[in-house]
């Protein structure tokens, strides 16, 4: 059996969702756990705290920047002095408000 260090020769990240490195020219068909380089299982709520508080945080302040401003010289400057306190606040946020939400989910 090939060591895993040979095998890791040659990755290439791969999806979004599934998350992890595949070996170059293969498709998830062919893929073991063992080939995967993925989080550990208990960090994926803060991994999808941090994802989703960073995309719609800077969504959200960019929208409202743009409103406020326009499309100005400095626009990528000001969007994120923006974007940076409110990713602060949405971070924990999310987190703190994340159980909950599962909770009303799995209920419903």
């Amino acid at each position: 059996m090939e060591s895993r260090s040979k095998r890791m020769r040659g990755l290439v990240t791969h999806g979004v969702f599934g998350v992890g490195l595949y070996p170059t020219g293969w498709t998830t068909s062919k893929l073991r756990s063992e080939d995967l380089l993925m989080i550990p299982a208990r960090f994926a709520p803060v991994a999808f705290g941090f994802i989703l508080s960073c995309l719609v945080s800077l969504l959200v302040s960019g929208i409202a920047t743009f409103r406020n401003a326009g499309l100005i010289d400095g626009f990528f400057r000001l969007w994120m002095a923006a974007w940076l306190p409110s990713w602060l606040i949405a971070f924990p946020v999310a987190l703190a408000v994340a159980p909950g939400t599962r909770r009303i989910i799995t209920a419903w």
